[in-house]
């Protein structure tokens, strides 16, 4: 028997949209997504999603992560209740496998002073004003999940701050022996949900200290997977039940 097979693709079939959840643009709209809030893991329309984002994109872009995250089944919309999150979870490790911690640029430094020293100085320097510096990484968990601890302090500051905060700190550049990595915040949005209100000194909001340690290397993931479990998952269980 021969058999000649013919046929066009269907039209109804529709390509799966593609969106990459590793840029700075697409982490507003997911920070926006999955941070606390009155309308944490609910939006009533992408325009409300866009208008929570920071520093803000586009509504085409937030129309495309939406699509996206739509298709993966990360989010769910109806015309009653909007845009739902229907797994966080899911979608922060989706987010965390994307997200690019090695492109962040960094000073590595050393300095003689210590801890309490230098939450005087976040203070003073976010002082009136949003949060321009944050301790991040490690120094950041080790105050919002304490779990691992390590010598090495992590800083993380807005994208103006780096040259003036190398002096406030009294560090020098060095090769080998830094015990100071000064992050440069690609955009605010890095520093968004810092808290510097309260008598703590500011540290990255719980998401970007779970983004950043996971990828940090060393005890990274373990300190991760602590933020996940004090921090995180209570968090949305709450919001799933109010």
């Amino acid at each position: 028997f021969y058999v000649d097979r013919k046929g066009n693709a269907p039209v109804h079939q529709l390509s799966r949209p593609d969106a990459n959840l590793g840029t700075a643009e697409a982490a507003q709209v997911l920070r926006a997504l999955l941070r606390p809030g009155p309308e944490a893991l609910r939006w009533k329309s992408q325009r409300e999603l866009q208008n929570a984002t920071e520093p803000g994109v586009s509504l085409g872009l937030v129309n495309k992560i939406v699509a996206h995250l739509r298709g993966e089944g990360f989010l769910a919309s109806d015309d009653r209740d909007g845009l739902r999150v229907v797994d966080p979870e899911k979608l922060l490790f989706a987010w965390r496998d994307a997200y690019r911690f090695d492109r962040i640029p960094r000073l590595e430094l050393f300095t003689l002073l210590k801890a309490p020293e230098i939450e005087k100085i976040i203070r003073e320097v976010n002082m009136d004003n949003p949060a321009n510096l944050a301790w991040a990484v490690f120094s950041a968990a080790e105050r919002q999940a304490p779990m691992v601890r390590q010598p090495k302090y992590w800083l993380m500051a807005a994208e103006e701050s780096p040259e003036s905060l190398r002096e406030m700190l009294q560090a020098k550049s060095v090769d080998t022996g830094a015990n100071l990595t000064l992050l440069t915040a690609p955009d605010r949005g890095y520093l968004a949900d810092a808290d510097h209100k309260s008598a703590l000194a500011a540290c990255t909001s719980p998401l970007q200290t779970y983004l950043d340690t996971w990828h940090a290397g060393g005890l990274g993931k373990e300190a991760a997977e602590a933020m996940l479990d004090q921090e995180l998952r209570p968090n949305w269980k709450h919001l799933a039940t109010t």
